[in-house]
């Protein structure tokens, strides 16, 4: 299995690595604002979505650089500060800043996705060979020569692009806004309902916050639904909405690279054409983690007295927004 290496873990080093990567790109700017995607996102569009927890942002090198300075110029501390490559997967800024001079000290947790149209952050070239440690763990050693060294290899046509680049090129001209706490001026771009659709769908595919995935992802199709001008059935807006191709395209994206990231194949790419032994033989590579009989399966989702099924095969019509009062309840 491939790990994640974090290439940085300090706000000066970080700024070092992305200042070696916008002198490989240029000056012209992709996108004029990072786009903000995840639950803060859907909170803007939807007022009862949940709460969110973090700023979960899709940035150029030139944008997050911005970011940092903002951070250290209002006086704001960083918690942690992370740059974590995925083999395969791309570039993240993790972590949480402080204002410290508020009185309830506010923590703000953010995860940017790099973006660029010319260097490839999937493909990163070899500087650590021989390096036998734990590729999660900082080597303490690691000096402003070997921060320099780091550097990815360029898109050419052969490689696909990526869902973020996707996204960015999709929001260039969204006029929806919002600004991130405690830093004036750092407008952020809010993305489409229908992206945010998109991305959330790639999410169930695997294990992780699976229950909050599914419930999230109920919400923004309810929503999408709203916005479509063909309308479909009521009983239909628990499915898939209509996409483009573009759309679709970047769902399937996602899809792969959440796969990546998380290590494991999603539900969609396990093999059932075979025999229950040999299925249940790979054990540590299985997705499904529990076995649920049929008559429990009915139990949890029962309307009344008796299961869905039974009422959708009398002809009876289950409104959306009665499924989503017993998801929530």
């Amino acid at each position: 299995m491939i790990k994640p290496q974090i290439l940085a873990d300090n706000y000066k080093e970080i700024l070092i690595i992305l200042n070696n990567i916008i002198k490989n790109e240029g000056n012209i700017p992709l996108i004029d604002y990072p786009v903000l995607i995840g639950s803060r996102a859907a909170k803007w569009h939807i007022y009862s979505f949940r709460e969110p927890n973090d700023w979960d942002l899709m940035a150029t090198p030139l944008q997050t650089t911005l970011f940092i300075n903002k951070v250290k110029e209002y006086n704001a501390t960083f918690k942690y500060i992370k740059l974590i490559y995925y083999p395969g997967g791309g570039l993240i800024l993790a972590g949480e800043y402080i204002d410290k001079y508020t009185a309830d000290k506010k923590l703000i947790s953010f995860y940017i996705e790099l973006v660029s149209e010319k260097v490839d952050f999937r493909n990163m070239k070899s500087i650590f060979e021989g390096n036998s440690e734990d590729n999660m763990k900082v080597d303490d050693m690691q000096d402003d020569d070997e921060i320099n060294k780091i550097e990815f290899e360029r898109f050419n046509d052969v490689h696909p692009k990526m869902s973020a680049l996707m996204i960015l090129e999709l929001c260039c001209n969204i006029e929806d806004k919002t600004m991130l706490p405690l830093l004036s001026n750092f407008l952020c771009i809010v993305a489409p309902l229908k992206i945010l659709e998109a991305l959330k769908t790639s999410l169930i595919y695997c294990q992780a916050d699976f229950h909050k995935n599914i419930s999230d992802l109920h919400l923004l199709r309810d929503y999408v639904a709203l916005t479509q001008t063909k309308k479909k059935n009521i009983a239909e807006d628990l499915y898939s909405p209509q996409r483009d191709e573009l759309i679709e395209l970047i769902l399937e994206t996602r899809i792969k690279e959440t796969e990546i990231i998380y290590s494991k194949p999603g539900a969609y790419s396990i093999n059932l054409n075979m025999s229950n032994d040999d299925f249940l033989e790979y054990e540590d590579n299985l997705f499904v983690q529990k076995c649920i009989s049929h008559e429990d399966l009915y139990e949890l989702v029962k309307y009344g007295d008796h299961p869905i099924y039974q009422g959708l095969r009398d002809g009876q019509v289950i409104t959306l927004r009665k499924i989503m009062i017993m998801c929530f309840n």
